[in-house]
């Protein structure tokens, strides 16, 4: 049987190239015009109150390979910062993620959320702490959204997070 599609979206080139599709069909994604509008309208508006810089956000599923456990151990051995996690999870799967490692109190995780500009309006860094030896390729659209906003990025040196 064989698979067929009118249009094929990737993250990155890298993962584009590792599938034979017509070039024709290839979509490439990119940050909207309203998330742009959004992030430079705040982004003016924080330089102006010269906030101090102390949340540290992580958008990213609850996988391991993603460096959810790297981020709550950076939590518990950083306790003047706060650290913010939106889970790609449902809230089920974030409860579960509580119980079974037990957070300090600097540490929030929300469930999946629809609208993240509040996340990177509060937010001074951004983190992604994919793990590269577990992922063949990471494309990072939370940093391009990190950036949008004039976050400081800290990242792996991860195949499409270069490319950025």
């Amino acid at each position: 049987m064989k698979l067929t599609a009118d249009k094929v979206i990737f993250v990155s080139n890298y993962l584009q190239k590792t599938i034979s599709v017509n070039q024709h069909n290839i979509v490439l994604t990119t940050l909207s015009f309203e998330f742009i509008n959004i992030s430079t309208a705040y982004l003016l508006e924080k330089r102006e109150k010269n906030c101090p810089y102390n949340n540290i956000l992580m958008v990213s599923s609850l996988k391991v390979y993603k460096g959810v456990l790297i981020f709550l151990d950076l939590a518990r051995k950083l306790p003047e910062y706060k650290f913010c996690l939106v889970a790609g999870s449902d809230h089920k799967e974030v409860l579960n993620f509580i119980k079974t490692h037990n957070p300090p109190k600097n540490f929030i995780i929300y469930s999946a959320q629809s609208n993240l500009h509040p996340f990177y309006q509060n937010a001074d860094i951004l983190v992604n702490l994919t793990i590269p030896s577990y992922c063949i390729g990471s494309f990072g659209l939370t940093i391009l959204e990190g950036m949008a906003y004039g976050l400081p990025i800290i990242a792996p040196p991860a195949e499409g997070l270069l490319k950025l």
